[in-house]
């Protein structure tokens, strides 16, 4: 059965507030976006896999995993920026029937984050 394409969006953002470039902290000698790239590749489940980041940085680790890279506008890497703004934005580059919001950190997040 046929479900329409699906694309995996690992969202990348430099300037966390908590964690400063948090995607880019190593883990084992790997940056977590690393991970999140790793998890979305063995799902099998994607036509594509795209890393929606704001730095030179991000597109290397994709690209050395081989995947995609989307440069986001820069008022879209603010903290204020809205995730359906990201998405809305995403989508009007990558056409898709279902898109996926792939968190590289989520193997490490405390599902009571989840509401907070």
């Amino acid at each position: 059965m046929n479900h329409g394409s699906v694309v995996a969006m690992i969202p990348a953002r430099k300037g966390s507030e908590r964690c400063k470039a948090k995607n880019l902290r190593l883990i084992a000698n790997k940056p977590v976006l690393a991970y999140g790239i790793e998890g979305a590749i063995k799902a099998n489940c994607y036509d594509r896999i795209v890393v929606n980041g704001d730095d030179p940085m991000f597109e290397r680790i994709a690209s050395s995993y081989g995947v995609e890279y989307h440069n986001r506008e820069k008022s879209l890497s603010t903290s204020s920026a809205l995730s359906d703004d990201v998405v809305f934005s995403f989508l009007q580059y990558y056409k898709c029937d279902f898109i996926v919001w792939h968190n590289s950190i989520a193997a490490w997040q405390d599902p009571l984050d989840a509401n907070s």
